[in-house]
């Protein structure tokens, strides 16, 4: 990172402002880049989250088919590490295959890749931008299957901000902040309050007496100085969370203590620029159980009693008119130091040993984006990215507690890579209403910390670390067709094909209960042992359609469907999987929204959503119904800045299975959940 601030501040020296120039900084960053007219991009604004029926950000972002948790649960109750996301159901995991930005400083969580969904309130978000395909191109590490781009609101003059709500299961949510400036000087403060005693997480024809419902606090709060200049912002932000869950069971519980600083310089000139520098500290705690046959009881299984890491990074975009087009470049860089320290192997009321695993990564690169009109129809864009990738320090001891004996002492060899990635785009204006787009495009994603060292447990299935894992590849092309008309109709098409290249996967090694000393491990009745490994090639293409028709005064119908025909190709070590579809992607997504601005205080929404079946298991072996769930919302002005809403999340309590152990143990989605509240800005 601190190869970055020489870079970062010669820049902001060297450009001096512009009086003639037409852009403006209103916002958290630079206006979109012209190259994404090349690729698939929706945005949702603050008034979409607003009308939302969920209080939290990735619930309202399913809205757009394709995105997703791992598994279909809300981020209110899935486990942390199963809170990473995929777009086009690109084979989804646990640490995600999409690259999250929050003005500029990745969500992706340093360790495992997964995202803190709770800690984003969209109250306090101005737009989200997510970018479907496209490659590493400005982004780099993790922007696989894409990039998701979320722009807080920038806080000016005095004023504030307030979304207060209560629901079923004992849910209270909070947000809001207050804000105020001294000439070109800001400060803000803000903060965020969840409480729920939870919902079921399996179904109820199978718990028993140790059952209980996902119940999660969270805490947030953060601290802010903007500065306006000529042409500059300057933001300085500290914030810090923590988060308590439940996971079903008294014994097994997470939590997550979170600390972080930004500074944040966006400039406009003859030359553009974007930058962060950013450092997070954070600390992870979970524990597994194994319950009996009849849910009668648990057994401690694991404690991750402390899972510390230090990340720190930075990253710039230049932006500047060169031979008539759009040049664009900059780079990146981020330094990540974590380990799992964990209790293992329970016998005689007490864990025998004590394990510790972890290492260290660097990731840096750069890039050079070009765009680029060849006529007054047609734009052309292109970009080439190389990064350097180091997982060093890596080691896995393991050691009895009651004597100290090391019984296991592994150093692992460090690793250095490069990847070396392009994109190019064409936009094709074919008429004033009409045009097309094609993109061919390629990314990459280095093994977290998390899939290299850490070992976890769902229940009775237990899945191992592996520090031989190589980065994951991914070759894609898109070609769409996007409509607009002057009365705010709008439609688009794209269809999309993806090649993922050694894509880290769960592959089981054995159901059969016993001792396996290799991993350290007693693999109870019921249960798989898993581990983490590449997969060859997994092939995805499909289709996506997104429509938007006005069918009278205030109101509009919104469509969107996704196809995606995933199938593994290869796969040297598990040849059985060849022809597999990957687990937890449906086949068929949809949705339906209808917004009705029926007075000038009163606003309706209702938005069907739906998904065809899936597998759990990469065997597809394991067959999850599709389900169909129905949110409704209405808010009402009650003054200026001021509205009452109330909201309705899966009408009909559908059941929606989110995912089933080997034993047949089937895990629940969100049920039927009312929230009213107040929400003001003032």
């Amino acid at each position: 990172m601190t190869s970055l601030l020489p870079l970062v501040f010669m820049s902001l020296a060297a450009m001096s402002p512009d009086a003639d120039s037409t852009v403006l900084v209103e916002a958290l960053a630079l206006p979109p880049s012209p190259s994404l007219a090349a690729y698939a991009v929706t945005v949702i604004n603050s008034e979409d989250l607003a009308r939302a029926a969920s209080s939290r950000l990735d619930d309202a972002l399913r809205a757009v088919p394709g995105f997703g948790l791992f598994r279909r649960s809300s981020s209110t109750a899935a486990h942390p590490t199963a809170q990473g996301i995929s777009l086009r159901a690109i084979g989804p995991s646990g640490a995600g295959r999409t690259l999250v930005l929050v003005d500029g400083m990745p969500a992706n969580d340093p360790f495992g890749g997964w995202i803190y969904w709770s800690a984003l309130a969209p109250a306090a978000i101005e737009r989200v931008d997510i970018i479907r395909g496209g490659g590493a191109g400005p982004y780099g590490n993790a922007a696989l299957a894409g990039t998701i781009r979320i722009t807080s609101r920038l806080p000016q003059g005095n004023g504030g901000y307030a979304d207060l709500s209560v629901g079923s299961k004992s849910t209270f949510a909070g947000s809001g902040g207050a804000y105020a400036s001294s000439g070109a000087l800001t400060i803000d403060i803000g903060g965020q309050i969840f409480d729920s005693a939870g919902y079921d997480l399996i179904e109820r024809d199978q718990q028993g007496p140790i059952d209980r419902p996902g119940a999660s606090t969270l805490k947030r709060g953060q601290l802010g100085m903007t500065w306006h200049g000529d042409g500059l912002t300057l933001r300085l932000q500290a914030a810090a969370f923590d988060e308590q869950r439940v996971n079903g069971s008294p014994g097994a519980r997470n939590s997550t203590r979170s600390r972080e600083a930004s500074l944040r310089i966006v400039r406009d000139g003859d030359t553009d620029m974007e930058a962060t520098l950013w450092g997070i500290d954070r600390h992870f705690r979970s524990s597994f159980t194994s319950v009996n046959a009849d849910r009668s009881a648990e057994t401690p299984a694991l404690d991750q009693f402390s899972t510390p890491v230090k990340a720190a990074g930075g990253n710039l975009l230049l932006r500047r008119a060169v031979m008539g087009g759009t040049l664009e470049w900059g780079g990146d860089a981020r330094l990540i130091d974590g380990d799992t320290n964990e209790f293992f192997q329970y016998l005689a009321g007490d864990f025998q040993r004590l394990r510790k695993a972890g290492g260290r990564q660097f990731l840096g690169g750069v890039f050079a984006d070009y765009s680029h009109d060849l006529g007054p129809v047609t734009l052309l864009t292109g970009g080439l990215r190389l990064d350097y990738l180091r997982d060093s320090q890596g080691q896995r001891s393991e050691s009895q507690r009651a004597t100290g004996a090391i019984l296991l002492d592994n150093h692992y060899a460090d690793h250095e890579r490069l990847a070396v990635n392009g994109r190019l785009g064409l936009v094709q204006t074919l008429s004033p209403a009409l045009k097309s787009h094609l993109s061919l495009y390629s990314g990459f994603r280095n093994p977290t910390l998390n899939e290299l060292y850490r070992p976890f447990r769902v229940r009775n299935d237990i899945t191992e670390a592996n520090p031989a894992l190589t980065p994951e590849r991914l070759y894609g092309a898109d070609l769409g067709l996007d409509w607009t008309h002057a009365n705010g109709a709008r439609a688009s098409l794209t269809g999309f094909w993806t090649m993922l290249q050694d894509g880290v996967t769960t592959l089981l090694i054995t159901s059969t209960p016993g001792s396996y000393p290799e991993f350290g491990v007693v693999l109870p009745a019921g249960g798989n042992l898993s581990q983490r490994r590449n997969l060859d090639r997994l092939r995805t293409m499909g289709l996506e359609a997104d429509v938007s028709l006005p069918l009278g005064p205030g109101l509009t119908l919104d469509a969107r469907y996704l196809l995606s025909l995933g199938k593994i190709t290869r796969a040297s070590t598990a040849p059985e999987l060849v022809g597999k579809r990957p687990p937890q992607s449906a086949r068929h997504q949809g949705g339906l929204g209808l917004d009705w601005q029926s007075t000038d205080r009163l606003r309706l929404n209702a938005d069907l959503r739906a998904e065809s079946a899936q597998y759990d298991d990469i065997l597809n072996s394991r067959r999850l119904p599709g389900y169909a769930t129905l949110d409704l919302a209405a808010s009402l002005a009650i003054g200026p800045g001021v509205e009452l809403y109330g909201t309705v999340q899966n009408l009909f309590d559908h059941s929606i299975i989110s995912g089933e152990s080997a034993d047949g143990l089937r895990s629940l989605g969100t049920p039927r959940l009312l929230r009213t509240g107040l929400r003001a800005r003032f």
